[in-house]
């Protein structure tokens, strides 16, 4: 496998660990203070951000009224103007049994932590970089070569790109697939009712039968999601608005220098 082959694999490795979440995710954060759990040590990067909250012109404000698209666009206003989010859920990784993962969001990082054959996998995504800490398997599982893999394997390893690059998981990247879904067709006008973890919630669907439980009483916040679509998982998402804080690990090896 030549350089460029080698880096599209290790692309791939963000995409596959991030991917599922980006998939159902979204808010954008304020400055945030409070440290995140991380499997290193690092040094904090809290970042800020000011989420644009504006309504749509000629649509209802009550959310009985709403159809099942203004509910989910109301949803994504006020997990932007939330500021972060805490998920946990299982999501099925290449075709694989599910695996539990736990999701951290700030204003523009992420940090995920997912089991991946059993033994623990972290992405952590920011504006300049991605950085991955993953087992053997991980790593052989995309093609990159063995050599290359062992050296890899369980360290801390800097991808350039960031969030800008393969896995694209931030806050507002997340909002903008709540309302315009890669993946599980239209979303339905239908919206009925229903409870979620013992909260009101409207319940709206897309056409694969994937589905999102919105808060009915205070912020339209998203509470529960499920996907039904190709990468099947679910989510539910709690700690709005508490602060959070993106660690960078220290001592990570650059991708580039490894593959000389």
């Amino acid at each position: 496998m030549g350089r460029k082959a080698t880096m599209t694999a290790l692309a791939g490795v963000i995409v596959l660990l991030a991917g599922c979440s980006s998939a159902k995710t979204a808010a954008q954060s304020p400055t945030v203070s409070t440290p995140a759990a991380s499997s290193s040590g690092a040094s904090s990067t809290p970042t800020s951000a000011s989420p644009s909250t504006g309504t749509t012109s000629g649509a209802p404000t009550d959310l009985a009224s709403m159809t099942g698209p203004q509910l989910v666009a109301a949803a994504a206003k006020a997990m932007l103007a939330a500021g972060s989010l805490k998920a946990t859920g299982n999501g099925s990784l290449l075709g694989g049994a599910p695996s539990k993962f736990t999701l951290v969001i700030a204003a523009e990082a992420s940090e995920m932590h997912v089991s991946f054959g059993g033994k623990p996998a972290t992405v952590i995504t920011t504006k300049t970089a991605s950085y991955i800490n993953g087992p053997l398997a991980l790593w052989t599982t995309e093609k990159v070569p063995s050599a290359l893999a062992k050296k890899l394997a369980g360290k801390w390893i800097s991808v350039p790109g960031g969030n800008g690059g393969p896995s694209g998981l931030t806050l507002t990247t997340m909002a903008k697939e709540l309302t315009n879904p890669t993946s599980g067709g239209k979303i339905l006008d239908a919206v009925t009712r229903s409870t979620y973890n013992g909260k009101a919630v409207y319940v709206v669907k897309q056409a694969d039968g994937s589905l999102i439980d919105i808060a009915a009483d205070g912020p339209p916040l998203p509470l529960y999601l499920e996907n039904h679509g190709a990468d099947s998982s679910t989510f539910t998402l709690y700690d709005y608005g508490k602060p959070n804080v993106i660690l960078t690990p220290k001592g990570a090896q650059d991708l580039a220098t490894l593959m000389k």
